[in-house]
């Protein structure tokens, strides 16, 4: 479990790791709204999570 993984990192990651391809936020602290609006601002990287 990673709780400190947050919605707040989802933002930072989407504006700021332009490399990034693939990530896993499966038990961490995010929601399933901050993986939707990751999901939808970055639809190149690869997400999972445990939200589908």
């Amino acid at each position: 479990n990673y709780p400190q993984v947050t919605n707040q990192s989802l933002v930072h990651l989407a504006a700021n790791a332009t490399s990034l391809e693939y990530l896993d936020v499966t038990g961490t602290g995010v929601t399933a709204d901050a993986v939707a609006t990751f999901k939808a601002e970055r639809p190149e990287v690869t997400l999972i999570s445990s939200f589908g």
